[in-house]
């Protein structure tokens, strides 16, 4: 008997962010596995640092706030990830990928039970940053 995977198709978390702050909140409560994408592009140059959020939270709670910090009623952090092109060395989630260039990287995030999933740009010198969520589930 096969599986099927379920698949949520791209979800944007934000689009051509040209500041620091993070994205809109994306409910991964249905995926054992998550992939973001990320996308830095201009012509003219490109600076910044993403950074992948988590929490066991739901994405309707109203105390949830990414953008603030983190607090006994406001439960995120920083998650685990890694590049899947670059290895599988795992990068610390208060780490996150910098960017000195365009380029599109692919990272697998460590799930473990996350609810909601956030994005956040700092950092920020240069260039246009997007960011796409993919979710699936099963086998």
């Amino acid at each position: 008997m096969v599986t099927q995977r379920e698949n949520s198709g791209k979800l944007t978390c934000f689009l051509q962010k040209v500041a620091n702050g993070v994205g809109t909140t994306i409910d991964v409560s249905a995926y054992s596995r998550i992939v973001v994408v990320l996308c830095a592009e201009d012509a003219t140059g490109v600076g910044g640092t993403v950074k992948i959020q988590g929490s066991q939270m739901p994405s309707t709670t109203t105390t949830l706030a990414f953008g603030s910090t983190a607090s006994l009623t406001n439960l995120w952090d920083y998650v685990s990830s890694y590049d899947s092109i670059e290895g599988i060395t795992c990068i610390a989630g208060s780490t996150g990928y910098a960017f000195t260039g365009a380029g599109v990287k692919q990272i697998i995030v460590n799930t473990n039970n996350i609810q909601s999933l956030n994005v956040e740009l700092s950092g920020f010198t240069a260039g246009l940053f997007s960011a796409f969520v993919y979710g699936s589930t099963g086998v």
